[in-house]
């Protein structure tokens, strides 16, 4: 996590590495929100890549509509990518998918990006 580093202009692309649950749902979160505050320019796009994140427990989910809802004020759209089935189910069931919409749940990293208008996947180098 490197505050001010964006993907593109407007973008960032943010990868958690482990399932969110009641332990480290406010790290989650103080990161995201670190990273919107320290963005260079207006952001319009925060992907999630979650290919790590196969679980979602009630405490993050309560905390994710709360970030969910703070993103969207103040005019970010908040995208995941590499959702797997198990992630989207616990999303379902815990209300995220309402939340966010259905279609910026994606199963692919590339959807993600495509959905928030990147022309390519952020390096890794």
């Amino acid at each position: 996590m490197t505050p001010g580093a964006v993907t593109e202009p407007g973008l960032i692309v943010y990868r958690f590495g482990a399932d969110l649950f009641y332990a480290n749902q406010l790290r989650f979160c103080d990161e995201v929100r670190t990273l919107v505050a320290h963005a260079p320019a207006p952001l319009r796009y925060f992907v999630v890549d979650a290919s790590a994140i196969t679980d979602l427990d009630y405490s993050a989910a309560r905390s994710l509509r709360a970030l969910i809802e703070d993103l969207t004020r103040d005019g970010v759209r908040i995208i995941f990518g590499r959702v797997n089935e198990y992630l989207r189910a616990d999303m379902d069931r815990h209300h995220i998918t309402e939340a966010i919409g259905a279609q910026y749940l994606c199963p692919t990293l590339h959807e993600a990006l495509q959905l928030a208008g990147a022309e390519r996947p952020p390096s890794t180098a």
